[in-house]
């Protein structure tokens, strides 16, 4: 995400005239951009993307792993044998949750 503020700002480029756009796993980082710098952008363009890791993980379970020839998994442990993938272990990762817009402040 800091890379694409530092391009923001070497463009010279504002609230009047930033539209990000985000393109298959770039609308996730997209998003979370938009989400940190939401006053910056003037629109945000997401396209041919899912919006978490869920998601996706169910559409390569359904749609892209039926049509992968086992035989060619590159020698992965995970893959190898036809038994399609196995849930890796994550040793201690952070688990993160899913990405949220803020919600608006409301005057009383």
């Amino acid at each position: 995400m800091e890379e694409v503020e530092q391009v923001r700002i070497a463009l010279g480029l504002d609230r009047e005239n930033f539209y990000l756009y985000g393109q298959s796993w770039g609308g996730l980082l997209a998003i979370e951009y938009a989400l940190k710098y939401q006053e910056r952008l003037k629109g945000l363009i997401i396209s041919n993307m899912m919006a978490g890791i869920p998601q996706y993980n169910a559409y390569a379970h359904a749609v892209l792993m039926p049509g992968m020839d086992p035989g060619r998994s590159g020698g992965d442990p995970a893959v190898r044998g036809g038994g399609g993938l196995r849930k890796p272990a994550l040793h201690g990762a952070p688990h993160r949750a899913p990405l949220r817009a803020p919600r608006a402040a409301h005057a009383s």
